[in-house]
């Protein structure tokens, strides 16, 4: 159960999707978690690797792919901002929180029923920091750890967003061709 897909860092790959193929508001949810939970959740794998890194050697195929994964997400999540293809605001903090809200329940359901540790929301992952506000929580360690992985990333990025221009569009590079309505 180890390599299903649903831990913070892989629901990603469904920000991707709805990203490339929905539209209006699906689309928007996609790119408002690829543009800051996919940067901060590569940064943090990059900062401090786990997963894979703590099961195989350095050089083993899980290993690099973990590496080129979280590096590609970091580079989706830099070229989003910086490109202008979103322009986040204060109010998309609530469609970040609900991608991630809904990821954390089907997850915090399949924990219980399955005694699986999906997200890392029922357990501490043995070795990592994890181990500490798990043992300092206690029980209260699932709500907090949902709340934390709803609500940090996007307020981390918007914080770097109004305090450095690291994810801004340079002025000297061409602004993006804005669509334009069609009147009759």
């Amino acid at each position: 159960m180890s390599w299903v897909p649903l831990y913070f860092c892989t629901i990603c790959i469904y920000a991707g999707w709805l990203s490339c193929f929905g539209q209006g508001s699906v689309q928007h949810l996609g790119d408002v978690f690829l543009s800051t939970g996919s940067l901060i959740g590569g940064i943090c794998f990059l900062l401090y690797p786990s997963s894979s890194i703590l099961l195989y050697p350095t050089f083993h195929f899980l290993t690099v792919h973990s590496f080129l994964y979280h590096g590609t997400m970091v580079y989706i999540g830099i070229l989003m901002n910086r490109s202008g293809l979103i322009n986040l605001a204060q109010d998309d903090l609530r469609h970040y929180a609900l991608y991630v809200n809904f990821f954390c329940l089907i997850c915090w359901i399949l924990n219980l029923k399955l005694g699986t540790n999906f997200m890392f929301i029922s357990d501490t992952f043995q070795g990592t920091l994890l181990d500490i506000p798990y043992r300092i929580l206690g029980p209260f360690y699932t709500p907090v750890a949902i709340a934390v992985q709803a609500i940090v990333p996007y307020q981390v990025i918007m914080w770097f967003k109004h305090h450095t221009s690291l994810l801004t569009r340079p002025s000297w590079y061409d602004q993006p061709v804005q669509k334009q309505s069609i009147a009759h």
